[in-house]
């Protein structure tokens, strides 16, 4: 192991290993998030950098992107060995894996949704994942009426014009090392965000401003922590029934089911956090904040 890191337990190294490398890649994710680890930051890449023959004041792209490789090289290394590959699983199962070390994954929808604008959603995405104002995690299931392995995050990017400032909300579900992300949404200041003391209610909260009612089985509502599922369910959206009035005339709106599916034994299949939203509302409303 790199000498910088010996006092620090595997995850905690893999976690520096990994955002130095992200800051190396220009990453903003790469920030510092231990105390010290700016000091410890310098002395391992140093130590990579010496042990590899490369000049410390050598910053061209070639010699960046070799560091960042040979860091890269070092991470699989750490976490290489089987047991600390699942003691990682396990801490994921958890939901006290450092977001570091997630392997992030964005459904088609959210990106669909920003269209060409995506690339910046996306970087405002892994900033809120890799270093969170607010995080909030469920564990494996309890429950039938409790969510399952799923992770919110929450970060706040200010603005010069106040009006303009947000937090970011972003909900995945964990499996093992990877973190598949089905929401991300702008929360503004605005949004009852101090009546909001968990993410899941500021989850709520969005969907009051943004959502329309639906039907699921016997619950009427834009959300829902938790809701049971057909046994022998093939089309999810099918069970989920739009009450007419909550749209208005217009049923062309664009209108979108989030929701994360999960099997809970022996209770069967449920719909997780699942929100009703008027994108069209969401995106009139974003473009007035300068989006």
């Amino acid at each position: 192991m790199i000498s910088a890191l010996k006092r620090f337990d595997d995850v905690t190294a893999a976690g520096i290993l990994a955002r130095a490398a992200l800051a190396i890649d220009g990453n903003p994710s790469g920030s510092y998030r231990i105390p010290d680890e700016e000091s410890v930051r310098e002395q391992l890449i140093a130590e990579v950098m010496r042990r590899h023959g490369l000049r410390r004041d050598d910053h061209t792209p070639r010699s960046m992107e070799q560091l960042s490789d040979l860091l890269d090289v070092e991470l699989d290394t750490l976490i290489a060995p089987s047991n600390s590959e699942e003691a990682l699983e396990r801490l994921s199962t958890r939901g006290s894996l450092p977001s570091d070390l997630f392997k992030i994954e964005i459904v088609n929808q959210v990106s669909d949704f920003h269209g060409r604008k995506f690339d910046r959603e996306e970087r405002l995405i892994q900033k809120t994942v890799r270093s969170p104002d607010r995080e909030q995690h469920y564990g494996p299931s309890i429950g039938p009426d409790v969510p399952a392995m799923i992770s919110l995050f929450a970060k706040y990017f200010p603005n010069e014009y106040p009006i303009r400032s947000f937090t970011m909300l972003v909900a995945g579900q964990r499996n093992g090392l990877t973190l598949r992300i089905h929401q991300a949404w702008r929360v503004y200041p605005d949004i009852a965000l101090d009546g909001a003391p968990t993410l899941v209610d500021l989850l709520h909260c969005f969907s009051d401003q943004f959502g329309f009612e639906l039907t699921v089985g016997d619950k009427t509502g834009n959300f829902f922590l938790s809701a049971a599922l057909p046994q022998d369910i093939e089309d999810f959206e099918a069970t989920f029934e739009v009450r007419p009035e909550s749209v208005g005339k217009n049923r062309r709106k664009r209108l979108t089911f989030s929701y994360f599916f999960q099997h809970a034994k022996p209770a069967g299949p449920k719909a997780a956090l699942l929100v009703a939203i008027d994108l069209d509302k969401y995106r009139s409303f974003l473009e007035s904040r300068g989006y």
